[in-house]
């Protein structure tokens, strides 16, 4: 499993979805499994935004400290870790 962050070009028809902003924590076998996952959970299978960003093996000592730190689920389970709210334990093997 590879703890993957993944960011994507905000447009006026998703701006709306939580972490869009700052991006989304997911630990998954591959990039493809992890934005799938993000698809299913997150946009709830509609059409994703642009991929601006996918940092792979990332880091989770660097992520932002007073905000998605404090606000994050367990990286070393497979799943959304962050934005919380996405059942890690739910996701799609």
């Amino acid at each position: 499993m590879m703890k993957f962050w993944i960011s994507f070009v905000a447009t006026p028809h998703v701006c709306t979805v939580h972490g869009l902003e700052l991006g989304f924590g997911v630990t998954a076998d591959n990039r493809d499994h992890a934005i799938q996952m993000i698809q299913e959970k997150i946009f709830e299978n509609s059409k994703l935004p642009r991929v601006n960003a996918v940092i792979e093996n990332f880091d989770v000592r660097n992520v932002e400290k007073k905000h998605v730190y404090l606000n994050m689920g367990d990286p070393e389970m497979p799943g959304i870790w962050y934005p919380l709210g996405y059942d890690q334990f739910n996701s799609i093997h």
